[in-house]
């Protein structure tokens, strides 16, 4: 990751801020590099003395007094910034990314990268967000449901009936199986 460094005055930063947030407020379809930039800009905030200069002490007090950005959405722009951007840390969007919007990159940010490396940039942000839901509900099942459904416990069809009778006992109390297993 690139170091960011400070080559201009509070003055400066603050008014090339105000430019690239104006270009994406404006813009509904705001490009994914503008997006890219304005995290930059605020990690640049974060992590350099360029506040020393001016009346505020930290990067969400800045983005929030001068331009009305909160600090969620504030971090969303670095986390951005920080996951997509060429080196993880610069004013340029990775290619891969170009053709993605900032929405579909913000619901993606949440993603494990061997999932995000799948999406398409012709996919929706709800087809996006469903991929989301799903490694949600993933992340949500238990060991026990787990061992509960692999075959390889000693489960088959033409195992006797009192394998089975108690499979399905354990299958719906899951504490009687913890005390067996």
């Amino acid at each position: 990751m690139q170091e960011i460094v400070k080559t201009r005055t509070f003055a400066e930063f603050a008014q090339e801020v105000m430019e690239n947030v104006k270009r994406t407020a404006l813009d509904a379809k705001a490009l994914a590099e503008d997006f890219i930039i304005t995290g930059y800009l605020l990690a640049e905030a974060e992590e350099t003395d360029i506040l020393r200069e001016s009346d505020c002490k930290t990067m969400g007090e800045f983005a929030k007094k001068y331009y009305g950005i909160d600090k969620t959405m504030a971090s969303r722009f670095i986390n951005i910034n920080k996951r997509y951007s060429v080196g993880g840390n610069s004013r340029q969007l990775d290619q891969k990314y170009s053709n993605f919007g900032y929405t579909k990159l913000a619901e993606m940010l949440t993603l494990p990268e061997v999932i995000t490396e799948e999406i398409s940039p012709e996919m929706t942000r709800d087809e996006i967000r469903a991929i989301k839901n799903e490694v949600a509900e993933e992340k949500n099942i238990s060991d026990i449901e787990v061992m509960l459904e692999e075959k390889d416990h000693g489960v088959e069809a033409e195992e006797t009936l009192i394998r089975k009778v108690l499979y399905q006992i354990c299958h719906e109390q899951p504490e009687i199986f913890k005390k067996l297993w």
